[in-house]
């Protein structure tokens, strides 16, 4: 069976965690339209009951109230006043605040919360939040899929294409484990990864190490005691 891409695998746990998490918070968000006191300014805020009794007090000039406060007729002059085209000064500070396309959904989400279409209001609100989210995430999500591919692909690699230092450690590692068979292994790994390790870079990972003791069964049974003095690496040349 064809083993799955662990990119593929980690970008899939992303897109689930992702929805999982928009999920719970559309329960907790509602839209609250906001003016001061006299009536000059309309807009409106997309956040939790939580985040609007702070920002109430940091805006004590501010009104903010929900759309089950205001008449039919409020509402449908209000949701007029929404749908005008933004004026370049308004957009330029919208997009310094809010990603453009999730200052779109949200901004559509008020207009049908004042049309009264809850449902097409939440949808709106749910893709608002996908972006939003997604757009904070994607930095993270492409460094760690690029280190799982690096992985991968190394470990692809190295079972296709014999490493070039594969038989000179397996027979070192033999070698070592013959005189010291006592050895932990995380000792014996370690000191094999900082012998192949040329101006700070390894020529080979401890992964790998790992792997070639693994396949080829080179660890010795477990001892009652490991030895904790010191050890060399036992090359054949040196024998």
């Amino acid at each position: 069976m064809k083993q799955p891409h662990p990119v593929i695998e980690y970008v899939q746990k992303v897109e689930r965690e992702t929805l999982r998490y928009v999920d719970k918070m559309i329960e907790q968000i509602e839209i609250y339209f906001v003016r001061d006191r006299s009536g000059g300014y309309h807009g409106h805020l997309v956040c939790t009951e939580e985040h609007l009794s702070k920002f109430k007090l940091e805006n004590p000039s501010l009104i903010f109230y929900t759309e089950d406060e205001l008449t039919d007729n409020e509402r449908l002059e209000l949701a007029r006043e929404f749908d005008l085209a933004p004026n370049d000064e308004d957009e330029q500070i919208e997009k310094n605040l809010v990603d453009p396309n999730t200052s779109s959904f949200f901004k559509n989400a008020a207009l049908m919360r004042l049309a009264g279409l809850y449902n097409a209001s939440n949808e709106l609100l749910r893709l608002g939040l996908l972006n939003d989210v997604k757009k904070d995430t994607l930095l993270n999500t492409i460094y760690h899929s690029h280190q799982r591919f690096k992985s991968f692909d190394g470990a692809n690699n190295g079972s296709k294409k014999m490493h070039w230092l594969k038989n000179e450690i397996v027979s070192v590692i033999k070698a070592t484990w013959e005189r010291y068979p006592t050895l932990a292994q995380v000792r014996l790994v370690d000191k094999i990864f900082k012998h192949y390790t040329k101006n700070n870079v390894p020529q080979v990972s401890e992964r790998i190490i790992r792997a070639w003791i693994k396949a080829n069964n080179l660890a010795p049974a477990k001892p009652i005691k490991y030895y904790s003095g010191e050890f060399n690496l036992v090359f054949s040349s040196k024998n």
